[in-house]
């Protein structure tokens, strides 16, 4: 506590409002007096040239610069691209400001970097597209890596999980001396090199993608981060190694290092831990582990019980399950660089999660002043083994073509066992239906994909393309389903009965396509595209129900009449043709798609195959000014496979699920309007993001819940889906003063969506409505004291046409905030709390929950590359895992067993050879949440 207020004093009197004095002018071209915007004023104490602070000009050449001290030496330095540097010393002697009038600055003949101090070099440097950041302008710890270093430049914002967005841009990749680093992942420089090797950080546009595009809108191109070295880098591999042991037999180790020579870069890990999270934060295994440089195809987050864990690849790296999990894996990432033009890679990952949960699932469907409530509770044992194999080259030929290869393979295999109970009863005549039994899951699966971009810019016009597309991917699943149960029904009869069943599908699945583009300049200002496309997709199923043999205790006696499936084939012709026009910063396209399907279904229960064609045109419309763009498009899309099979599933006795052959495309029409807009002088950035839709023949779920409590749902087409999604966003960064950095954002949202909704045969509607802000405040004071609180209330409103159903209204409140001290030397406390509140519970839960976590971390050697850490999980042991959730005319209360209150004492080795460590301290360096 002394500490803590130790640094809020320090907070209070370094702020730079309490400065006094200030300098101001204007910035023209000596030759012709025009203003020179962005033009860099910086501001050094004249004794030592000690950055004090800087300012960028006006796009009218006018610029002030606060916060300056009174009665000290000062001396302002003006540059600006290609033109002479205009230095000028000065003592301000009261808080007036320092009139400067007009600074005339002449052309120079030689390069800004030639004629420059090296003491003096300004913070920023705008060159035509590029930014350019002295990093030595921009204090951070000894031990800080490049994203601590990017946190601190103006108009550069880091998230959570180490994204990068530049002047609300997205960052594609960095580069580090003009050359890839690790296959262009960004994080991979981010968080692995240290800050104090880098000389400068240029920001600029992503030139490849530009030349990629094929639609013409380039508002949303992202950006490209160069980071210049200084002497020495080329050579090393870093890594780390940690393990702990906790109470209540909790442990966790792993290992993970990297070694790049030149061209190579090998990549290795391995971790095993029974504390429901990942053995590796995300950004460990993105930026380490080399999934970002090599690509993945699918990716899933989690977070439950206060802990956060994901798989990528369909490799579960631990904490996506519900329970308690143990979670084990390893492998390898190889990649390649023998040029600037060639990248190749290869990756192989194998993972295991072995869970045990306990659930309880509460669910009440109203239906007038008739509520049917159904209690379940199971214990599931879950086992699953991932092995995931990848390969891919990026290959420039030549400057003018461009090829990306992809393929990936992996294999799945998991089980479960799960003991069930089942309860379902009515309000008004008492139980209606109990069930008890087990339930015995296998399931097999088989993923095949790859995907070839090939890229072709005319050497003789420019803005002619041609871009080719094509991928293949082949899933096979053998899905095995054991359910053996005893069923009672006590309405309106009672009856008793023993279900014994195996249900076996096999699921195989092929989805081919291929697609061209090709862009024309008819004239300076339009340029026309076309582009053709044909997509292959083959669905099968084969579904076979065998009966138990009392005789060997085995289910083989199949049923007759009861094997089914199906098997479909469906093949998509996309041609579209459209012409942009550009009037000044106005860039207007109107197109249209030609769409054609061509669909059979053959049904193993149906005599007769069901063969739908359809032809549909389609329009489409998008307008782009600066950061502005506005898109309209329709589209027809053919229902899921899933929705068709016309076999009941009775793997649930009590809901039983029945496809619709019948089931016709859904036709929608999407419109988005997004913008964002970064003010550099100001450090403001607002964005604002609208999109909706309607759709017409959407597919709904038809329920019909008998008097034994059973339900059975079918898909049936609706019209009149609609859909609203409103979100504005406003934040401001006060970076000028490094030893202070403030920001904070506020994002306001709304969401509201109407449907159809089917149940016992009547139709009626039900809205959805959701809104509430997002608040979020950072604070960083030297790299001593970081508080990163953030705030989501939010409101909830379902309301139905029928009468019959409730009206349902949930609020929720979501604070968090994280707080990291380091204070005394070589010690870093680090705590974070999560308070959630939902105002519609369980009779009997509680409505609100308060998770707090803390950690002490020991820097056991002064570089810290030894960090000794004591850790407590729920220190409050409140932890729960019970959720409400609302939909359609149902509400659904759930949970599981969850980790409570524990401690873990661990130790991690970081290893680099670059002469720093990693910074300590942080939300993924202790528990996420």
């Amino acid at each position: 506590m002394r500490y803590l207020l130790i640094v809020l004093a320090c907070l209070s009197f370094n702020h730079p409002l309490f400065a006094q004095g200030s300098v101001r002018g204007k910035v023209l071209d000596s030759t012709t007096q025009k203003p020179l915007g962005l033009a860099t004023v910086t501001v050094f104490k004249a004794a030592d040239t000690a950055l004090i602070t800087y300012r960028l000009s006006t796009p009218e050449g006018e610029f002030r610069v606060p916060g300056l001290p009174l009665r000290l030496p000062l001396r302002v330095v003006i540059s600006f691209s290609g033109y002479e540097v205009f230095r000028k010393e000065f003592t301000l002697s009261d808080d007036n400001a320092f009139e400067l009038g007009s600074v005339a600055l002449a052309p120079a003949a030689q390069a800004l970097e030639e004629v420059m101090v090296v003491a003096e070099r300004p913070p920023v440097t705008v060159r035509k597209d590029t930014i350019e950041f002295n990093a030595a302008s921009f204090k951070t710890l000894p031990t800080a890596l490049v994203e601590d270093l990017l946190r601190k430049l103006p108009g550069v914002q880091v998230d959570r999980d180490g994204n990068i967005t530049a002047n609300g841009r997205r960052v594609n990749r960095i580069m580090v001396d003009g050359k890839s680093f690790f296959g262009d992942d960004p994080k991979m420089a981010t968080r692995n090199l240290p800050a104090n090797v880098i000389d400068r950080v240029q920001l600029t546009d992503d030139k490849d993608e530009i030349n990629r595009n094929t639609d013409g809108d380039l508002t949303n191109v992202g950006q490209v981060i160069n980071l210049t070295l200084r002497k020495g880098v080329k050579k090393g591999w870093f890594g780390k190694a940690y393990g702990g042991v906790g109470t209540d037999d909790r442990y966790e180790v792993g290992g993970i290092a990297n070694i790049y020579r030149d061209t190579m870069q090998l990549s290795v890990l391995g971790f095993s831990n029974n504390v429901n999270r990942s053995g590796f934060s995300m950004k460990d295994v993105q930026d380490l582990g080399g999934f970002n440089r090599s690509g993945y195809n699918s990716m899933m987050i989690s977070r439950r019980g206060g802990q956060e864990g994901f798989a990528i690849n369909n490799i579960n790296f631990g904490g996506t399950e519900a329970g308690i999990a143990r979670s084990s894996g390893g492998g390898f990432n190889l990649n390649h660089a023998p040029s600037k033009r060639k990248t190749f890679f290869l990756q192989y990952f194998l993972g295991n999660t072995y869970n045990r949960v306990e659930e309880l699932n509460n669910t009440d469907q109203f239906i007038s002043d008739t509520t049917i409530t159904t209690r379940t509770a199971t214990e599931t044992i879950r086992n699953n083994n991932t092995h995931n194999l990848g390969a891919g080259a990026n290959l420039k030929p030549d400057s003018l073509t461009d090829i990306n290869l992809r393929l990936t393979y992996s294999y799945t295999a998991s089980s479960d066992d799960i003991r069930a109970s089942i309860g379902v009863r009515n309000n008004k005549v008492g139980p209606v239906s109990s069930g008890s039994g087990n339930l015995f899951n296998k399931f097999f699966n088989n993923n095949y994909y790859h995907s070839l971009t090939v890229t072709r810019r005319s050497a003789k016009k420019k803005g002619r393309s041609l871009n080719v597309y094509q991928y293949t991917n082949y899933t096979n699943n053998l899905q095995r389903y054991v359910t053996e149960s005893d069923l009672d029904y006590y309405y309106p009869d009672t009856t008793t009965r023993l279900f014994e069943q195996l249900r076996r599908q096999d699921v195989p699945n092929l989805r081919v396509n291929s697609t061209a583009t090709f862009a024309q300049p008819l004239n300076p200002k339009s340029t026309l595209r076309l582009s053709g496309g044909h997509e292959y997709i083959s669905d099968e199923q084969d579904v076979t129900l065998f009966g138990k043999n009392d005789a060997t205790d085995k289910y083989d006696l199949g049923y007759l009449g009861r094997n089914s499936g199906y098997n479909r084939t469906q093949h998509r012709f996309n041609t579209n043709a459209s012409v942009s026009y550009r009037i000044k910063a106005v860039n207007i396209t109107g197109g249209v798609n030609a769409l054609w399907q061509k669909i059979n279904n053959h049904f193993y229960s149906v005599a007769n195959p069901v063969k739908m064609d359809y032809f549909n045109v389609l329009p489409s419309f998008a307008l782009t000014w600066k950061q502005l763009s506005v898109n309209y498009n329709q589209n027809v899309t053919a229902p899921s496979a899933f929705y068709l099979v016309p076999i009941p599933d009775s793997t649930n006795p009590f809901f039983i699920r029945l496809g619709n052959p019948y089931l016709r495309p859904s036709r929608s029409k999407n419109f988005s309007i997004n913008n964002y807009k970064y003010i550099a002088g100001s450090g403001t950035n607002i964005n604002m993001y609208i999109s909706g839709g309607v759709t017409d023949d959407d597919v709904v779920m038809s329920r019909t819940i008998d008097a034994k409590g059973v339900t059975r749902s079918i898909p049936v087409n609706v019209d009149g889906s609609s859909r609203l999604n409103v979100s504005v966003g406003y934040g401001r960064e006060f970076k000028r003063n490094t030893k202070f950095i403030f920001n904070f954002r506020v994002s306001p949202y709304f969401y509201i969506d109407r449907r159809k909704m089917i149940v016992n045969s009547i139709t009626s509607s039900v809205q959805n409505i959701q809104y509430g802000p997002y608040v979020s405040v950072g604070l960083n004071w030297n790299d001593v004291v970081e508080l990163r609180p953030e705030y989501r209330p939010g409101v909830t409103r379902t309301r139905y046409s029928d009468p019959a159903f409730t009206n349902l209204n949930v609020t929720t409140h979501n604070l968090e905030s994280e707080l990291i001290i380091r204070l005394p030397k070589r010690f870093v406390w680090e705590t974070n709390v999560a308070y959630r509140y939902n105002s519609q519970v369980a009779p009997g839960l509680p409505k609100d929950n308060v998770l707090w976590n803390a950690g002490l971390t020991f820097l056991t050697n002064k570089d810290g590359k030894g960090l000794l850490k004591l850790s407590v999980f729920d220190i409050l042991n409140r932890n729960n895992a019970f959720y409400r959730y609302a939909t359609l005319n149902q509400v659904v209360d759930t949970q599981t067993n969850v980790l409570q209150r524990y401690f873990l004492l661990s130790f991690t080795y970081n290893i680099r050879n670059m002469a720093a460590p990693k910074k300590v301290g942080g939300r993924d360096r202790l528990f996420m949440f």
